[in-house]
């Protein structure tokens, strides 16, 4: 498939870009483009907004994570975030006092700990909502993929900060 922007109908070439996802992107000086995409990785220093009128590959996204415990946000649902992550190992113990957190797993096993109850096994295919105000602690024995849907005002580990803790914005980039 061809490398291309539809600008006006003309053709011009944009590189990294390809077709089958529609972007709408904000170049520094204020303008608003077109750009067809089929992958997730985009020029720095570009704000993208992806118009969902294509599917977004969660396993290709999970893919080019490369940092354990470090989510990317795919998408958003009105007030909610859709992200990817990969993790290994144990993050923290933690709560989100005023936001529930959903864990679906992808790929591998998660273990999510919560304080005073049984801990929940997922395998793929299966999800666990963690209600607000409850202490919890997600660890991977090995790699495993997950999807979280949380309100975009959730801190990634509460209130609790840790060398693992992701700012919106770093889970924005």
């Amino acid at each position: 498939m061809d490398r291309c922007v539809r600008r006006r109908g003309i053709r011009s070439q944009a590189r990294g870009f390809t077709h089958s996802q529609a972007v709408n992107v904000t170049m520094p000086h204020r303008r608003i483009r077109q750009w067809c995409v089929s992958g997730i990785s985009f020029d720095k220093g570009w704000l993208l907004e992806v118009v969902m009128s294509q599917a977004i590959n969660i396993a290709k996204a999970q893919e080019a994570i490369e940092d354990l415990w470090s989510p990317k946000v795919l998408g958003r649902v009105n007030d909610q975030y859709v992200k990817a992550a990969r993790v290994q190992g144990s993050l923290t113990w933690h709560k989100h006092d005023n936001e529930d957190e959903l864990f679906l797993v992808t790929k591998g096993r998660l273990k999510i700990e919560i304080e005073g109850q049984d801990t929940v096994c997922l395998g793929p295919g299966e999800f666990f909502v963690v209600p607000k105000g409850v202490m919890h602690n997600p660890i991977a024995d090995d790699e495993c993929w997950i999807v979280l849907i949380e309100t975009v005002s959730t801190k990634h580990t509460g209130d609790v900060v840790i060398d693992r803790t992701r700012s919106i914005d770093e889970q924005l980039a």
